[in-house]
């Protein structure tokens, strides 16, 4: 049985493998709220496919986060892979990689969960107001010191894949021959796709795997042999992903396509027609039609942030609907904060290397927390929201540039440091090259065909990076403190923020 929370390593709380997979699932596990829509919205109901063709790399990737967790049990996940393959500089460029993934984490999941209350509070207009508030009091929160518990995020967590299974089962069940037509028929439709569409599908899939990198923030916590827990943790996780999103993407993207109860129009159909609906609106003089075509566009886009609840209304009804909308909500918020936090302990372990200023050490003289470091992590957030005006489909395409950036850095330095150590060419070896291969592949296509990502998240880092040289050259005279033990002391605390109350 796990030993959910122990105590040993000098009276240090651990968490065992049932509260790493509900950190983990909850994390990972959000991303089905909303990838289907922005997937359908680019490769319509080819979306399931291409999240079966990446869920391959993902089982490989988690395979190699399960090493780095075991190797390093100060944590740090792709700074501290990068710092110990390349060097502190590639570590930085690394925290740059994954503070980008955070901000787009915090953003897209704030929204979200609002967008999916939308489907039974009618609250589209405020919904980025909503999402702004709910980043604030975030922020607040964290600044307080209050921070969720692991043990209420399993709660969350359960709950959310047993709605997620009760789902399945359902929409299976009911969908009938036509439906199941249509979901193989989908599976065989890549045959009659070019190699460049086959690229840019696979590649802007991997949103769906978007929170890998947790399971390595936790190892500081984690309870011992932290090897077997992470392989016990990582397992369930691979498990309850693979039985859910891609299942869920293909009837999603597939079978939404009937009429909803109401009668109303087709769903799918409502998306579909969104380009071709603003297009329409560019050339259209009348007001009265440009307000009837802008409130479609509109309700297209509305039920594209929630496919999830729409295809539990279509086929369970009203209660796996609500359950749907409940669990999702609760869970995208603490999505949102996990990425809060896990960005202002990198802003800290960046500012203890000399990379960032060192102001964002300062803490709080009455709550005893990291002030500073917490409104950046929670402004550039509000930023993107406002700017992009909570937009899903648009902040599905910033995605793209530091999730993969971070995959890519942390499989390509766990490469060279098993190279360094064994100088051999190995079955396991050979593994975790064409794990690497893959999801540079995937990083390569998007940097040219998500170009608005690639300037986003370029354009942070490079400014990251620029900051940190002038940091670090300021600092240069001042005797620094090892990487090793800094990335320890930063990433222990992130771990207990994370996992424990």
């Amino acid at each position: 049985m796990d030993k959910s929370v122990d105590t040993h390593s000098g009276g240090h709380k651990t968490i065992g493998w049932f509260l790493c997979w509900a950190v983990v699932f909850a994390d990972i596990g959000t991303s089905i709220y909303y990838v289907p829509g922005i997937l359908n919205g680019q490769v319509h109901n080819l979306a399931g496919l291409f999240v079966i063709m990446s869920s391959l790399v993902f089982v490989l990737l988690v395979l190699k986060y399960i090493e780095i967790t075991a190797r390093y049990p100060e944590g740090g996940g792709v700074v501290t892979v990068a710092t110990h393959a390349f060097g502190q500089w590639f570590g930085a460029l690394g925290g740059m990689f994954i503070t980008v993934d955070y901000f787009l984490t915090a953003a897209i999941s704030s929204v979200s969960g609002f967008a999916y209350l939308n489907s039974i509070l009618n609250i589209g207009s405020a919904i980025v107001i909503l999402a702004i508030i709910a980043l604030v009091l975030l922020g607040i929160l964290n600044v307080i010191g209050i921070q969720e518990s692991a043990k209420i995020t399993a709660v969350v967590a359960v709950a959310a894949f047993i709605v997620d299974i009760i789902l399945v089962i359902i929409v299976s069940t009911q969908i009938g021959a036509v439906g199941w037509g249509k979901v193989f028929s989908s599976l065989t439709g890549v045959s009659q796709q070019g190699v460049w569409t086959i690229l840019t599908g696979f590649a802007g899939s991997f949103l769906a795997f978007s929170g890998l990198e947790s399971i390595s923030q936790l190892s500081p916590v984690m309870a011992n042999p932290r090897r077997k827990i992470a392989t016990i943790a990582m397992g369930l996780v691979v498990v309850s992903i693979l039985f859910t999103s891609p299942l869920l993407t293909l009837f999603s993207t597939n079978v939404l396509d009937a009429k909803v109860p109401d009668g109303s129009e087709l769903i799918i159909d409502r998306i579909n027609n969104v380009d071709a609906r603003i297009k329409e609106l560019s050339t259209t003089t009348s007001v009265e039609q440009q307000n009837i075509l802008q409130a479609k566009i509109d309700d297209g886009k509305a039920y594209s942030d929630r496919f999830i609840s729409e295809l539990g209304a279509r086929y369970g009804g009203t209660a796996i609907k609500l359950a749907i909308v409940l669990t999702a909500s609760i869970l995208l918020i603490f999505a949102s904060n996990t990425a809060i936090i896990g960005a202002y302990h990198v802003f800290i372990a960046l500012s203890k290397q000399n990379f960032l200023p060192q102001f964002l050490q300062t803490r709080n003289k009455k709550f005893d927390t990291y002030h500073w470091a917490v409104l950046l992590a929670v402004s550039a957030p509000i930023v993107i929201v406002i700017v992009t005006r909570g937009d899903v489909n648009l902040l599905g395409e910033l995605y793209a540039f530091g999730l993969l950036g971070a995959f890519g850095l942390s499989s390509l330095g766990l490469d060279v440091i098993r190279w360094k150590e064994s100088k051999k060419i190995t079955p396991g070896f050979l593994l975790g090259v064409i794990t690497t291969f893959f999801v540079c592949l995937a990083w390569i296509v998007n940097l040219y065909n998500k170009q608005l990502a690639t300037v986003f998240g370029g354009g942070i880092t490079l400014i990251g990076m620029i900051i940190a040289y002038l940091v670090h050259r300021h600092a240069k005279s001042v005797k620094n403190r090892s990487t090793e033990e800094v990335i320890a002391e930063a990433e222990v605390e992130t771990a207990k923020t994370l996992a424990i109350s």
